[in-house]
Formats: structure tokens, C-alpha cells, sequence
């Protein structure tokens, strides 16, 4: 029994980073779902209680594992090592963070990302600016690093299945328009790479370069707002979740590319 308590107090770090992320994501989600039981979080209130619950929890973990600097476990596969983390709060805050880390970038980045967030014609621009904005940012900045010859890309992976005609769901075909006028606006359209697959996300992931990357909790509703997200500023974490992100979920079977072409026909 106290091997067993010694090896649970060394693995304290992850075990709070799993509980962490865990609350997180049901919060976010508004609650939790499954085939035996069902908990649902009606109220936004707290789901935003839970939620930063959660982030406190997973901040937690990461500290404890920093405490263990340049600590490397060998011969188990496994290496933990420290990383910055910065709590994100509201969707203004996620999308500021987002803009920020994108006008840093020096013009050799690809930035890989899933939807982050969701724009809705119904509710107008002033519900979406946030959205809308970052977007610009996007094509702007992979614009100017265009005409310097330098290799910015945009890759995004979206969440939908086209209908009997091969279109994308109403919303889905906006996000599109929105962002392939945007890039032809700033003569970039060959700079964006848009995917679709079948199944939707529980969370956002925005990785900008080898060294930031933005985890976002999006809401269950109409909206889908990002109110919660985590910065994340660790060149070997990053570097993994560029793996993940390349080989898992831009590979995904069945995933469907949306080519510039594709693109150009949908936006006139």
C-alpha cells in the first residue's frame, strides 16, 4: 500500500491534469453525456463555475510537474517537462490572445486550427466580431508574408458533412465564404487549406508556430462561444501536438478537402 500511495503522490501532477481537463471539457460542454447516465449543466453560471474549477485544477498539475524541472522519465516513453500556461477567460480574451500571438509571427509559421468558434450570419457582425477579426488578422498576416516571399500557410480542419449536392451546411458555407474572402482579399487564397471531417469537437485547438498553441472550451448553444482558453508556451509540447494535429486529425479517414478551386467557386 504505501508503494502504491508513493507512486500516486509522483504521478500527482498528471493525475490533476486528467482531472483537470476532465472538469473542463464538462463544463464547456454543459455537462456530461453518455449511454448510462446523462448530468446536464443548464445553467451558463456554472458552467463557467466548473469550468474554472477545472482550469484551477489542470493549473495546478502543470505546476506541481514544473516543480520537477528538466525531469525526464527514460525508458518508460514518457517525458515530463515544464510548460507555461495562461488562463484565457471570455471569448474577447481567447480571440485577443489568438490576434496577438498571430501578428508576432515572423512569416515562416503554418498555423493549424480547428474551427475556433463559430461565425452565424443570423446574428449579425456585431455578435461575431471577435471571429470576424481574427480572421482578417489571419489573412492579412499570411498576405504580407506572401509578398515577402516567405511560406505562412493557414490550415483548418471543420466539423461538418456535405449534403446530397456536396455543399456544406448553411453555417458551415459561410465560415467558408468568410474566410476565402478574406485571403482573396489579401491575394492569400493559395495560403489557406481548409478540411472537413464528420465528427464535431468538444474543443477548440489553435497552434500557432512550434512554441504557442491555444486549447478553447467552446459552450454548448447557439453561439458556441469560446469563453474559456488556455495558452499554452512550450516549444516540445508544441511540437507533439503539431504531430497529433498532422497525423490524427488532418489525416483523419474520410476527411475532405475543400481546394482553392472548391473555395473559389463557393465565394462567388
Amino acid at each position: 500500500m504505501n508503494d502504491f500511495l508513493q507512486k500516486l503522490i509522483d504521478r500527482a501532477g498528471l493525475f490533476l491534469i486528467l482531472v483537470g481537463l476532465i472538469t473542463l471539457i464538462i463544463g464547456a460542454s454543459g455537462g456530461f453525456q453518455s449511454s448510462i447516465v446523462s448530468i446536464p449543466i443548464a445553467e451558463t453560471s456554472w458552467r463557467i463555475f466548473i469550468s474554472v474549477i477545472g482550469f484551477i485544477v489542470l493549473s495546478l498539475g502543470l505546476f506541481s510537474i514544473g516543480q520537477d524541472y528538466f525531469l525526464t522519465k527514460k525508458g518508460t516513453g514518457i517525458s515530463i517537462f515544464p510548460v507555461k500556461a495562461f488562463a484565457l477567460v471570455g471569448r474577447s480574451s481567447v480571440y485577443k490572445q489568438a490576434n496577438e500571438l498571430v501578428c508576432k509571427c515572423k512569416g515562416t509559421e503554418s498555423i493549424l486550427a480547428t474551427s475556433l468558434g463559430r461565425y452565424s450570419d443570423e446574428e449579425g457582425e456585431d455578435v461575431n466580431k471577435e471571429w470576424i477579426e481574427y480572421v482578417e488578422i489571419l489573412a492579412r498576416k499570411i498576405g504580407e508574408a506572401k509578398k515577402e516571399d516567405q511560406r505562412m500557410e493557414y490550415k483548418v480542419v471543420m466539423a461538418f458533412q456535405p449534403d446530397g449536392k456536396g455543399f456544406p451546411p448553411p453555417d458551415k458555407l459561410r465560415a467558408i465564404k468568410r474566410r476565402g474572402n478574406a485571403f482573396v482579399k489579401h491575394d492569400a487564397l493559395d495560403r489557406l487549406s481548409i478540411m472537413s471531417i464528420d465528427i464535431s469537437w468538444s474543443i477548440d485547438v489553435l497552434i500557432i508556430g512550434s512554441e504557442n498553441m491555444i486549447i478553447g472550451f467552446p459552450t454548448v448553444g447557439k453561439h458556441r462561444d469560446l469563453m474559456l482558453g488556455i495558452r499554452i508556451q512550450n516549444r516540445e509540447f508544441v511540437e507533439n501536438a503539431i504531430a497529433w494535429f498532422n497525423e490524427f486529425v488532418w489525416k483523419y479517414p474520410k476527411a475532405i478537402e475543400w481546394s482553392e478551386e472548391k473555395i473559389r467557386e463557393l465565394i462567388k
